[in-house]
């Protein structure tokens, strides 16, 4: 699994709506799967108590450091803590999701800009992109961990 994207079982479970849409097309499309790593229960809760970010989150960055795969996530403290552990190469955030699906082709301009909306208008703090940044993506000239 190295150097694959994937997503630990628990956080799998939570997905709903549009990010349960984007893993679906990214499982499909053979770019994520789901990580199977085991993380020591004792050191889960200890990692909870001393970054305080959720147990979602928390598994996942232990999983992602225990199998040297890439962290995905749109929780911005989540991914701070996930950088000091497993590095800035390998923390991925909404925007690096969405550039990395449309220069794969599994979604066009028109479904990147509607998931970014969707993103925008459900709560999420996402940066202004302009037209010209996601015809970048699409032609793989973006840089994608954002």
């Amino acid at each position: 699994m190295k150097g694959q994207k994937a997503i630990v079982g628990a956080v799998q479970i939570e997905m709903n709506g549009l990010y349960r849409e984007l893993f679906d097309a990214l499982q499909s499309a053979s770019r994520c799967g789901l990580c199977d790593s085991e993380v020591d229960p004792e050191e889960l809760q200890e990692f909870v108590r001393a970054e305080n970010i959720g147990q979602g989150e928390a598994h996942s960055i232990l999983a992602c450091r225990n199998q040297d795969i890439c962290f995905v996530c749109d929780d911005r403290r989540a991914r701070q803590v996930a950088e000091r552990v497993i590095g800035k190469d390998k923390v991925i955030g909404s925007i690096g999701i969405l550039c990395s699906l449309l220069a794969t082709g599994v979604l066009n301009i028109e479904e990147t800009l509607r998931c970014l909306d969707e993103m925008m208008k459900s709560g999420g703090f996402l940066p202004t992109m302009d037209e010209d940044y996601w015809r970048r993506c699409e032609a793989g000239e973006a840089r994608l961990k954002q």
